[in-house]
């Protein structure tokens, strides 16, 4: 699987299930970092692999697969395909 902000988490012995709430905050990716994570993902698999996984994750229906897509890109030309 290829390194991404989110694999670090475990990497640095911070659980997303056990952390505090604090501790979880100062972790959160911004509306930016999230969208170039998501744009990185997209590129990676392309477009339709891509819609594809978004529709098979957790809250996966085609409203959130839309809003996502779209977030990519209000986010600015290099995220936007």
């Amino acid at each position: 699987m290829p390194s991404s902000p989110l694999n670090v988490f475990h990497g640095i012995g911070v659980s997303h299930h056990t952390a505090p709430l604090t501790v979880r905050e100062k972790l959160v990716l911004t509306p930016v970092e999230a969208a170039a994570w998501l744009g990185q993902q997209r590129d990676a698999l392309g477009e339709e692999a891509f819609r594809k996984r978004l529709l098979e994750g957790p809250g996966g229906d085609e409203a959130t697969a839309d809003a996502i897509l779209n977030l990519l890109v209000e986010a600015g030309p290099e995220n936007a395909q």
